[in-house]
Formats: structure tokens, sequence, C-alpha cells
């Protein structure tokens, strides 16, 4: 199987994982970092359980206050939160 994973790719392994290649260990064994239930957790996985991660962009799309749609590099300005300005 042709290698063409390197450090911070993101791919998805196992049935929902999804996570980012962190370094290489030894006989096609990657270190990746998922996303745990309280903090990251580093996992060790296989070559032959990786799949590149690639995303449709309208996928990744919310609405807003006033239902507008939202999508993956808009740029947008918070009025109102935590986050205002």
């Amino acid at each position: 199987m042709e290698n063409n994973f390197k450090v911070d790719d993101l791919v998805f392994f196992g049935r929902n994982d999804l996570g980012i290649i962190i370094g290489k260990e030894k006989d096609d064994i990657f270190k990746i970092m998922k996303d745990g239930s309280e903090r990251p957790v580093i996992v060790s996985i296989q070559l032959r359980e990786l799949k590149r991660a690639s995303f449709d962009r309208k996928l990744f799309t919310v609405k807003d206050q006033l239902t507008n749609t939202i999508s993956v590099g808009d740029m947008v300005r918070v009025l109102d939160g935590p986050l205002k300005g």
C-alpha cells in the first residue's frame, strides 16, 4: 500500500473516528490525535486503517439568528455574546 500520509493530515479511521496525524512510528503505524470525552487522546493506528479525510463544503453549514446560511470560509461579524467584536 502506498503511503501518502504526512504529519498534519486529517484522516478517518475506525467506524466514526476523525483525527490529525501527529507522528509516525515503525512499520507503518501512525500516531493520531483525536478528540476524547474530556481532552484530546493520542492513538496508534496502522496504515491500512487510515482513509484521507475530504469534505464537501455543503456539509458544513449553519444558520444564524436570522436563518441566513453560514458556510466554511465565510467572513462573519459577531454582534452579541462572549465573542462580540
